[in-house]
């Protein structure tokens, strides 16, 4: 909650003018709206995916890894921190930069905590798709 309340500095850091005048830069605010486009999109299919699961009565009996859960197994997350990146671009604030690393380690201890439910839900199933799927990063992490 705090973090989300947070967020709101990064438009008043906005209205009073950048504290770093160098991140005000157009291509980097055109980068970032350019990644919240993206990340709306993602998001919107990764909802979709997630909507089609907690419709069924019955848990899964395997991970889901279709969709966006081909690429990464925490899409979510990965969208969640990338727009927040994205909203730092965008308002050139170091204040949303600072929430970048506060809000990424904190996504990052979500994801620690649900990968044990998961590895305990589906067992060596979820090792095999881990093993083949970033947790966030498709290709890096």
């Amino acid at each position: 909650m705090a973090l989300m309340a947070a967020d709101l500095l990064v438009f008043l850091e906005y209205a009073h003018g950048p504290l770093i005048g160098s991140l005000a830069s157009p291509a980097l605010q055109a980068i970032g709206l350019a990644l919240y486009i993206a990340v709306t999109v993602w998001q919107t299919w990764t909802d979709a995916y997630l909507a089609k699961f907690f419709n069924q009565d019955e848990i899964p009996s395997v991970p889901m890894n279709i969709g966006p859960y081909r690429f990464v197994r925490h899409p979510r997350y990965a969208a969640a921190i990338i727009g927040k990146i994205a909203m730092a671009l965008v308002l050139a604030s170091i204040v949303g930069w600072i929430l970048v690393i506060a809000w990424g380690l904190l996504l990052m201890k979500k994801i620690a905590v649900e990968e044990r439910y998961l590895r305990e839900l589906f067992g060596s199933q979820y090792d095999s798709y881990a093993q083949s799927t970033a947790k966030v990063i498709p290709g890096i992490y």
